[in-house]
């Protein structure tokens, strides 16, 4: 069904809003007087123009299912608070076999359950996720089984953000954010990717990825554990805790079964660092360098092969080599 505007008036009055089917040319604005409805649902519909929703209460949250949007899908300070079992969708808004060319999410999103995007169809891709200012307390942001271009996540505040088997084919770009825990999963990052900034709280965990592209990552506090394990870095994995005299934090580190084409470094900027474990084994290789470190404990287990484990500049307290 090709239709025009006012698609808002099918979210005024009913207890589920429901939009399904509907093909629309024009530009899509919905406001705060839009949306009466406890939930939403908009699936199987295509949109050729801008969609925005601005100072939306989406109540107990919104679902986009087979859609597809051709241009921008905007979010401007939008909330959602809330949950209602019949839904059966546990994050405040929820993509489902999406296709959207730009996501973006402006100032101050408020969603309570979270964020969730999923894909079932390899045909479907999100061209661009850009967030500055979304704020969640329940389940955090996952992102799982997208093919997906840029990635810009900036001012986010989320108990969890993981990527769990993606393909990003463009550059991530990370500053200011605060993560309970950050975790990658069986994905595959195609270009470079640079985090600055902000805070960990629990765990920062890298697991069977590939990065064909150096990682940077500067100023972080990363208050509970790093982890790698089962990654591929083909060129560089790059860590410094200063940054123009501020510093950041590396707690725990915990190293296994990773290949480095080129090198890992660690600049600690002189900083403590509780605990760094190296696990070695046939499964890790390349070049690893630690510089300017505090560390507090350091073990190195296993059978070393094909590393090359390096130290500059750095005081241990306790130190345990050991099969």
């Amino acid at each position: 069904m090709d239709i025009d505007p006012p698609i808002n008036l099918m979210f005024k009055k009913s207890e589920f809003g429901h939009a399904s089917g509907l093909k629309i040319k024009a530009s899509v604005e919905f406001n705060a007087s839009d949306f009466n409805c406890r939930y939403a649902l908009i699936e199987n519909c295509f949109f050729e123009d801008n969609v925005e929703f601005k100072f939306v209460n989406f109540k107990t949250g919104i679902a986009f299912k087979n859609c597809t949007f051709k241009n921008n899908l905007t979010f401007y300070s939008c909330s959602a608070n809330g949950y209602r079992d019949e839904h059966l969708v546990h994050y405040s808004v929820h993509f489902e076999n999406c296709d959207v060319q730009y996501l973006n999410f402006w100032e101050a999103n408020q969603f309570e359950r979270g964020l969730r995007i999923l894909r079932a169809d390899e045909k479907k891709l999100i061209g661009a996720i850009r967030i500055s200012g979304l704020q969640t307390e329940v389940n955090g942001i996952l992102l799982e089984g997208l093919e997906m271009g840029l990635i810009e996540l900036h001012s986010v505040t989320t108990n969890d953000l993981r990527f769990q088997k993606c393909n990003v084919t463009a550059f991530m770009r990370m500053s200011g954010n605060m993560f309970g825990s950050l975790s990658f999963i069986e994905t595959v990052f195609s270009k470079d990717i640079f985090i600055w900034g902000g805070a960990i709280e629990s765990s920062f965990v890298l697991n069977k990825n590939t990065f064909k592209d150096q990682v940077r990552i500067q100023k972080v506090e990363n208050k509970g554990q790093f982890t790698i394990s089962g990654d591929n870095f083909q060129k560089d994995l790059l860590i410094d805790l200063e940054d123009d005299g501020n510093f950041g934090k590396l707690s725990k580190v915990h190293i296994s079964s990773a290949v480095f084409g080129n090198s890992f470094v660690l600049d600690g900027g002189g900083q403590k660092i509780d605990q760094i474990t190296i696990s070695c084994s046939q499964d890790i290789s390349g070049s690893f360098e630690f510089a300017n470190c505090l560390i507090t404990s350091l073990t190195l287990s296993g059978n070393n092969h094909k590393a090359n484990i390096n130290f500059k500049h750095s005081h241990f307290k306790d130190l345990l080599i050991g099969s």
